[in-house]
């Protein structure tokens, strides 16, 4: 899923920055979470990215970039979206160097058992 969803979500950004992602490699993967659990403060050429995301699959071991969909400050205060009453969010895309990973995933329930072989004989 993570895999196959990258190249959808990056083609929605505009072609110099989208053959930026695949310079080096046609294997891109973004690692994020959809959920605005961010902020993206207007700031002179760009957007300073704050927050904390619950979840990015595949974030530790094979992610390119990470992405985290915020809601769009400008001095502090959210800025109208195209719904009336909800807030302006983008997703924002990042160097996983710019971030912490912290390890929160303990959920014996999906965790698989080890796997065992044996023989029989009938």
């Amino acid at each position: 899923m993570i895999g196959s969803e990258t190249p959808m979500l990056a083609a929605l950004l505009s072609r110099k920055r989208f053959d930026g992602f695949y310079a080096n490699t046609p294997d891109v993967i973004i690692a994020g979470a959809f959920a605005p659990r961010g902020q993206a403060e207007v700031i002179d050429g760009g957007y300073r990215v704050s927050g904390r995301w619950a979840f990015a699959s595949g974030c530790p071991a094979i992610a390119n970039f990470f992405s985290g969909n915020c809601v769009v400050t400008e001095k502090g205060i959210p800025r109208p979206g195209l719904i009336p009453g909800s807030p302006e969010t983008r997703a924002m895309i990042f160097a996983p160097a710019k971030a912490q990973i912290i390890d929160t995933w303990s959920v014996n329930g999906l965790r698989a058992p080890a796997a065992t072989t044996s023989q029989s004989k009938i």
